[in-house]
């Protein structure tokens, strides 16, 4: 069992073309952050991929519906609230 993370540095880059090329289209479908990792993990605080992540669906317009037993989700209300 692999006992670290990897943080995948170019995934908001990777995204934001992903959306971009989805948006072009009008294919918007609701986004689920979860799964088997939770967005808001400890490192997260350091590396601020999910806040970054929730930025791009407001720019692009996608909804977005977000699992997590963590209490850093406090901190992207101002994005969940406008993407709402």
């Amino acid at each position: 069992m692999n006992d670290r993370l990897t943080v995948k540095s170019n995934a908001v880059a990777v995204l934001e073309t992903q959306l971009a090329a989805r948006a072009k289209k009008n294919q918007r479908g609701f986004i689920v952050l979860t799964s088997a990792t939770d967005p808001y993990i400890s490192i997260e605080e350091k590396y601020r991929q999910s806040r970054d992540f929730l930025k791009l669906f407001l720019k692009y317009q996608f909804p977005v519906h977000v699992i997590t037993k963590s209490k850093l989700i406090e901190r992207d209300f101002d994005l969940l609230i406008e993407i709402d």
